[in-house]
């Protein structure tokens, strides 16, 4: 062994340094096995090591180099060093590596016994005066030399099995890689293809003979070279002799000195190869021009050509350019439409014209001496290619081809066309003017006492001296606008610039009042014309008389004149509330209408009662119809109340005030929308909030002077309950359904600030909304709670096994295209399960629930402590199931719920009014959501239950303030019984989303958010 010890040590700790200690490890037991080394190179400059492991085909090669303590293994091992690199070191330390035909220091070495390596044999033969190469393989050495007809595997197996005394063998992923690519080889010519992959495969270690001499192989190739010659009075174009090939093979393969090259292929056409193979071809003086300005351009695209005449044209260069020619053509309707054609020149004027074809001179181009000049012209195809990459990206066009465009293309194409080379009387049709469009806004007051307002908005063009033809209507302008294109036609059949600055700060709010009317003159509804004086101050235009005195309902009524309050009322008025009330009275003075959102408890009925007259009609929910006779009948004595409900209704118009139900709204809709009404009041108008239910379009039917709504939730779920509320009140002002969802609803839902904050200063004169900390402030302290409940082992297996049979069927319905709804229904057996499993099918009517054991305690503690509680749940079967526990723990209760008929005897009693001598209110009061949460004030209790939370915040905000409203004494405790590890946790997390919704709408900031199918993902997950 010729490497120093030192060296071998060293490079020893290297490794085992850089190895992990699994690597490290693993090639201690590759030492131990019975594995062999052979080295097919020992230096201390560089060793080859093959690493042959019993069963193993392949023997991973290791390539050392001791003196610069580096390595490498081709076993494609993520790791460096690999296992076999820490093991050959380990060997190599210990001297236990063979030589096997491997070189030491220059000297050859002699087989060493039993390994032996694959030997490649190519083999030449003469053919049709061609050379050809052929192939094969030995194995051994010397005289000792055998030639290998057998699969590696198949050799290696009969060693292993001692079926033969022939030497192992020591295959690499090369040797296997070839025998592929040999496949079912057997003899003769090498093919082009082979001969490639073959190249690619040897390695530089491998044994490689020509004819019984060692070559190498190199894999790069060789370019074959081509020359242009004098020859008598012309040229001969040939190939050129490379002193360096001493030996040249058929298929491209060429021997210099003693390594075989490939030579690059070249893809000439056969006329083309019959100019440069062999003898090559002579042209004469006379053909000159074709040979240097189109023959040799062409085959140097393919080849290379050295021309070494003495007599070829003198080369010069120029810069190639770009030049393109614009021409009008008529379309068959009488328009024009713009044609442009680009072509890639030198020389200016133009002298030669590059075309697919090649480089042509242009015989009428320049001058003669310019023409001479061009027979030696060289092209700049670097250049070229860049001027065509340029053409392409910026005006999208190929030379030589003709493109056409019309209208706005037509311009913006011209607008392009600066800073390029262009010919053509087309572009001055075309060609944007530099003048803006200036706009021309009036509103006037229309003539008649209606008090409407005409509005008009149309462009005025600078640039026509006269005036003549130089008005735009504003719609077509607005159309190039949100089509985002620059320019916009002039009627004189010019173009001048959008005022996109302009638009983006005014044309959206000039669109709202424009929609659906004549652009060029618009009477403007009362309902607009607030935000119109807004509009109208931002562009400085005067105010009309009738816009003025709206003006004031902009910033916080400032300006509204205190209402002269009714003679008979019986009541002293809040602050806020005789605020309210002048706000009332002045949008029903200005025939505008009005939404009433106070806070739940803060008078809106109150309020509302100070501004009715005789001919008003009340819509109410069926619960509280009653409880507004008895208002009326409190705060304005001197009104004549008629009822028109029950079987036998009649419509008694001789009565100051009409009260009627919404169902009765629905069924007897004619007859109340054929009567002219002085006041409509909708109480609880979220009732209305879906614009496709038949009690909403009967509600819309209704026709009345002053329209107003009162709502303590006016938006639940969707911006369209704002929509339907809205249209009843000021019809049209938000538009279509359609034409809010697109331009309100679905941006505001995604998130979009600004058109929440257009929404929200469009509304802000005709809802008036006030919160109880705001107003209220002697109101005691309000707390809201979570109250969790740990389900019992077996409400968590029913509740387990309905979740997984809910989540197939509601993916089932939505992949069906179901709709949100029904995904809820589907959902609604899975919330049942975690109030009570009682209520799920199947199960026992007499099993407990972990929640109504909370809600016990949580009872008998509060009434411990003298509190009476509220207790709500949307499923009156929950309700029955909670009555009977109450009972069996001997707790006083009342009921509230559809069925109920003498609701005012049972609030009054649980209020503790009109009670027997020695009697006790009871302490509890059960009410079913959708019964109890409108209409009753209950502020006898502080402790309030939500046995189960619903999808929309609003409606247990609702329920809540039966016991948190004016009158309330105590701190009032608000407690949410929520199962723990259930969908009812998730359900609390999207309430807090959905309160957002109306808050990015009525107040600053928030986004608003509706139920999504994501939603429903994740309340399943």
């Amino acid at each position: 062994m010729t490497i120093p010890v030192p060296i071998i040590a060293k490079l020893l700790r290297e490794v085992q340094g850089e190895a992990t200690t699994l690597v490290w490890s693993q090639g201690v037991t590759l030492t131990r096995k019975d594995c062999s080394f052979v080295a097919t190179t020992l230096k201390a400059s560089e060793s080859v090591i093959h690493v042959r492991i019993p069963g193993k085909p392949v023997s991973p090669k290791v390539t050392l180099w001791p003196e610069e303590e580096e390595w490498d293994c081709d076993c494609r091992s993520q790791e460096s060093p690999c296992e076999h690199v820490a093991a050959t070191v380990i060997m190599l330390k210990q001297g236990k590596v063979a030589l096997a035909g491997a070189t030491e220091e220059g000297n050859e070495i002699s087989v060493g016994g039993a390994h032996v390596q694959i030997q490649y044999h190519f083999t030449t033969r003469e053919r049709e005066r061609v050379t050809e190469l052929e192939i094969h393989r030995e194995i051994g050495s010397g005289n000792s030399r055998e030639v290998f007809k057998k699969t590696i595997l198949s050799y290696k197996s009969a060693v292993q099995n001692k079926r033969t005394k022939s030497p192992d063998l020591i295959s690499s992923q090369a040797d296997f890689q070839v025998e592929q690519i040999l496949g079912t080889y057997r003899g003769g010519a090498l093919e082009r293809v082979r001969l490639e992959a073959l190249f690619k495969a040897f390695e530089p270690d491998q044994k490689i003979f020509l004819d019984d001499e060692p070559v190498e192989l190199s894999t790069s190739m060789l370019l074959p070279k081509y020359e242009c010659v004098d020859e008598a009075d012309g040229y001969r174009l040939r190939r050129k002799v490379n002193p360096d090939i001493h030996q040249q093979f058929r298929h491209g393969v060429a021997l210099c000195g003693n390594t075989l090259h490939l030579m690059k292929s070249t893809f000439l056409l056969r006329e083309e190869q019959a100019m440069v193979e062999g003898e090559g071809s002579f042209w004469g003086a006379e053909r000159e021009g074709t040979l240097f300005n189109k023959i040799i351009p062409t085959l140097q695209k393919k080849i290379i050509i050295e021309v070494s005449s003495l007599k070829a044209p003198q080369s010069i260069e120029l810069p190639p350019r770009i030049t393109i020619q614009l021409e009008k053509d008529q379309l068959h309707d009488g328009r024009y439409c713009l044609s442009a054609v680009a072509n890639l020149v030198y020389g200016d004027p133009e002298i030669a014209r590059v075309n697919p074809r090649g480089m042509e001179v242009i015989p009428q181009g320049g001058s003669l001496k310019d023409r001479k000049r061009a027979r030696g012209l060289k092209r700049n195809v670097e250049k070229e290619r860049d001027l065509l990459k340029k053409l392409s990206s910026e005006l999208n066009l190929q030379i030589g081809r003709h493109a056409e465009f019309q209208n706005i293309e037509a311009v913006q194409f011209c607008e392009k066309l600066k800073g390029w080379d262009f010919t053509g009387d087309a572009y001055k049709m075309f060609a944007p003017q530099e003048r803006l469009l200036v706009p021309d806004l009036k509103a006037v007051d229309a003539s008649g006492d209606s008090g409407d307002v005409e509005f008009s908005v149309k462009f005025l063009n600078p640039g026509v001296a006269d005036g003549a033809g130089s008005e735009l209507d504003f719609k077509r302008v607005m159309s190039a606008w949100e089509l985002n294109e620059d320019y916009v036609p002039l009627l004189d059949g010019s173009w001048a610039k959008v005022p996109k600055d302009w638009l983006d700060q005014y044309g959206r709010k000039i669109q709202d009042f424009l929609a659906s009317r004549d652009a060029t003159k618009v009477t403007v509804p009362k309902h607009e014309q607030i935000e119109l004086s807004t509009l109208c101050e931002d562009l400085g235009v005067e105010l009309p008389d009738t816009t003025k005195q709206l003006k004031s309902l902009v910033d916080n009524f400032s300006g509204i004149k205190d209402a002269r309050l009714p003679k008979d009322l019986k009541a002293d008025l809040r602050s806020y509330q005789k605020d309210g009330v002048n706000w009332l009275h002045f949008l029903k003075d200005a025939g505008l209408g009005a939404m009433l959102a106070d806070d739940m408890g803060l008078g809106k009925t109150l309020q509302m009662l100070c501004v009715l007259e005789k001919r008003s009609l009340v819509v109410a929910p069926t619960s509280v119809l009653y409880n507004w006779g008895a208002e009326i009948k409190k705060f304005r004595p001197n009104l004549k109340v008629s009822y028109f409900y029950g079987p036998d209704r009649k419509l008694d118009l001789n009565s100051d005030i009409v009260l009627t139900s919404y169902g009765v709204l629905r069924m007897d809709q004619d007859k109340l929308a054929n009567q002219e009404w002085k006041t409509i009041v909708l109480d609880e108008a979220q009732v209305i909030k879906n614009p496709d239910s038949l009690v909403a379009k009967a509600a819309h039917s209704l026709r009345g002077d002053f329209k107003a709504t009162l709502t303590g939730t006016p938006i639940e779920n969707h911006l369209k309950d704002l929509w339907s509320q809205f249209h009843f009140i000021n019809p049209g002002m938000l538009g279509s359904l359609k034409d809010f969802i697109d331009g309100y609803s679905k941006p505001i839902s995604g998130g979009d600030p600004h058109t929440a904050q257009r929404l929200r200063r469009k509304i802000k004169p005709f809802i008036l909304r006030r919160l109880k900390k705001e107003v209220a402030k002697e109101l005691p302290e309000k707390t809201e709670l979570l109250l969790h409940c740990e389900l019992s082992k077996e409400e968590r297996e029913v509740y387990n096994t309905l979740m997984s049979s809910t989540r197939k069927e509601v993916l089932a319905s939505l992949d069906e295209g179901g709709s949100v709804m029904e995904a809820l229904e589907l959902i609604l057996r899975l919330r049942q399960a975690c109030c009570h499993i009682a209520m799920v099918p199947g199960q026992e009517p007499s099993v407990s629930s972990s929640k109504v054991e909370l809600l016990m305690n949580s009872l008998e503690e509060s009434i411990e402590e003298g509190h009476k509680s509220l207790v709500f749940s949307q499923w009156t079967s929950f309700l029955d199931l909670i009555a009977a526990e109450l009972k069996q723990k001997n707790i006083p209760y009342l009921r509230i719920d559809g069925s109920t008929r003498n609701r005012q005897d049972i609030v009054d009693r649980f209020q503790g009014e009109n009670l027997k001598d020695g009697e006790s209110p009871e302490p509890v009061l059960l009410i079913s959501l959708k019964a109890g949460g409108v209409g009753l004030t209950l502020t006898a209790a502080d402790h309030v239950f939500i046995m189960d939370p619903w999808w929309n915040p609003a409606v247990e905000a609702q329920a809540a303030d039966r016991a948190y409203r004016i009158g309330q004494k105590n701190p009032v405790f608000v407690h949410r019984l929520v199962a723990q590890g259930t969908l009812e946790e998730k359900i609390v997390e999207l309430q807090e989303k959905k309160k957002d919704l109306a808050k990015a709408v009525l107040e600053e900031g928030g986004a608003a958010l509706s139920l999504t199918r994501g939603d429903i993902m994740d309340l399943l997950s």
